[in-house]
């Protein structure tokens, strides 16, 4: 007999309730928040809900080695046909991880002003320098147009694109970009997660 893992039901429910949570999220964010007028009325609310996306992701793909909620829990308490599949998902969505786990990382630490590495200081990407750096020129238009100072301003801003796709700091600009993606992996878990369920609830009942 062919007896589910200890404490199986606890991370399925957990890794369900990350996948569910992430999901309702990013459509809160494409349908409610982006584009709309309620970032007027709530400060910061797009990046309050980017941020708070991210951390559910990396809970969910155990980012860090003391998550024991995750993915990494899961491939650990999966039969071997299981274990590939995550193996498989985790070179897939590589980048995407990686990404995830610099800015989880970032985010966690940013109260730390001294570090060099502090999401602050992490790059952001080319859409979003191109997207600040249009919305400064045409305050300047305002202003009487473009001098010497607005000019280094541009370039400082240049300046801030990050060196690679992992090290760039989730922004509005982009982030809209990754939804496909992001809601795709959760929904990937998710089927991961009950297939293997369903693997050890066949195996019972034809044991």
């Amino acid at each position: 007999m062919t007896k589910h893992p200890k404490n199986f039901y606890n991370l399925l429910l957990v890794i369900d309730d990350l996948c569910r949570t992430s999901l309702k999220k990013l459509d809160d964010y494409q349908n409610k928040i982006e584009g709309s007028d309620i970032k007027k009325d709530f400060y910061n609310i797009d990046f309050v809900y980017i941020h708070s996306i991210i951390l559910d992701m990396a809970k969910l793909i155990s980012v860090t080695k003391s998550d024991k909620s995750g993915l990494k829990q899961l491939k650990k308490d999966s039969p071997q046909i299981f274990k590939d599949r995550i193996s498989n998902f985790e070179k897939k969505y590589k980048n995407i991880i990686d990404k995830i786990t610099i800015n989880r990382n970032k985010i966690i630490a940013h109260v730390d002003i001294s570090d060099k590495g502090s999401y602050f200081n992490m790059g952001f990407s080319e859409i979003e320098i191109d997207t600040k750096i249009e919305s400064y020129k045409k305050l300047l238009e305002f202003q009487g147009g473009l001098d010497s100072d607005g000019s280094k301003v541009i370039e400082d801003l240049k300046k801030l694109r990050s060196k690679s796709t992992k090290d760039e700091r989730y922004s509005p600009s982009d982030f809209s970009k990754e939804i496909d993606n992001l809601r795709a992996l959760a929904n990937e878990v998710l089927e991961i997660a009950h297939g293997i369920n369903k693997y050890y609830y066949d195996k019972n009942q034809h044991a």
